[in-house]
């Protein structure tokens, strides 16, 4: 078995560390204390040089997958909100530069996936033989899979694994896996945004909302529909309006304005007119 991530099953994931670590800068100090907090521990100083690792983190390369899932994998699970906030946006920095492609969510019984994830990954290791169709239809199968939000975990997951089989993989094989690495961690990234939606902290909130600005528009549309219903803090919900505002092109104008029929109605001034201007830009055309 090759040192690298094997694919995603929705029962059973084997995970390296490939590529988790050096890259570009700020990704070793950032995932360091990160894990170090999770043990409980604090060092001295380590706030400052979170923030400032997350920062060299969003102002790197796109190209570069294990910076973007190191920062996703933070915006989920670090226990200080700020950095949880600060790691999306640096995640969108990088993210809103990868190709887009339109959102959907895949179905599928979990005993298939598995078997053909580990049929893709038996024929990789040379466990398997198949022709070189069978071995391209799985790759695209398998690489081109969109988890729904509910499997964010295994989203990212299967986004860190294409992105380390096409690092690793020679010519063909290679090339197959390169090509869904930036659709995998648009779409990872695009299930952690969701999550964020629903963090506890307002000021992750409010950076989820940001971020909707850079999603597939029908998945913004999707999280800012349920973000608006239940969202107590006015920052958040304008926050969200404007992102709507940057989205409103794209959208079906009937969508827009259900959406914004009750924030109309808004005991918060700013919030209320905000979203009476965009109704009103809508009639405008």
């Amino acid at each position: 078995m090759r040192p690298v991530p094997t694919l995603v099953l929705l029962i059973a994931l084997v995970l390296g560390a490939s590529g988790c670590l050096g890259g570009q800068p700020g990704r070793a100090e950032a995932v360091t204390i990160h894990s170090t907090w999770q043990a409980g521990e604090l060092p001295p100083d380590s706030m400052e040089t979170m923030r400032e690792a997350l920062a060299d983190m969003g102002a790197g390369e796109p190209e570069d997958p294990g910076s973007l899932t190191a920062l996703c994998r933070i915006t989920m699970g670090n226990p200080s909100a700020l950095v949880r906030a600060e790691a999306l946006d640096a995640a969108w920095k990088l993210g809103a530069r990868i190709p887009g492609e339109t959102y959907r969510v895949d179905t599928v019984d979990s005993v298939a996936f598995n078997e053909r994830a580990l049929r893709l990954d038996r024929m990789l290791d040379g466990e398997e033989v198949g022709d070189g169709e069978d071995l391209d239809a799985l790759i695209d199968w398998v690489g081109g899979f969109r988890f729904p939000p509910s499997r964010v975990a295994l989203a990212l997951d299967l986004a860190e694994a294409v992105s380390s089989r096409a690092l690793v993989e020679q010519g063909a094989v290679g090339e197959a896996f390169q090509r869904h690495v930036g659709g995998s961690l648009r779409h990872a990234l695009t299930l952690v945004t969701m999550y964020a939606a629903d963090d506890k902290s307002a000021v992750v909130r409010q950076s989820a909302a940001a971020g909707a600005r850079s999603m597939a528009p029908e998945a913004a549309l999707v999280m800012l529909a349920g973000m608006m219903q239940r969202e107590p803090e006015a920052q958040v919900v304008f926050e969200g309006i404007d992102s709507l505002w940057a989205l409103r092109a794209a959208l079906a104008p009937d969508d827009l304005r259900r959406l914004l029929e009750p924030l109309q109605l808004s005991h918060d001034v700013a919030v209320r007119q905000r979203a009476e201007d965009l109704a009103a830009s809508l009639s405008r055309g």
